[in-house]
């Protein structure tokens, strides 16, 4: 065996756990997107120092990527007990 092969065995995909991952990043895009040019388009009518809008798109995004994460994992827990029932 080489330094570079595995001594674990190969797991096959968690497909839940891709599909979660899946859902959330469509999510995030679908979200994000609009959003940070919301946010942009706001700050740009206060300000033009970039360090300015940086921080509240940065800050606006990370507050949303929270909540939608923790949203998208509750509605897919959810999901796994009701179909183990």
């Amino acid at each position: 065996m080489t330094r570079f092969e595995s001594r674990k065995p190969k797991s096959k995909i968690c497909k839940n756990s891709l599909r979660e991952s899946v859902a959330d990043t469509m999510l995030g895009l679908a979200v994000n997107f609009p959003l940070s040019w919301l946010v942009v388009h706001i700050c740009l009518m206060f300000t033009s120092n970039s360090f300015v809008i940086t921080f509240w798109t940065t800050g606006v995004l990370t507050l949303t990527a929270i909540v939608r994460r923790y949203l998208t994992r509750v509605y897919f827990k959810n999901h796994e007990t009701r179909s183990k029932k």
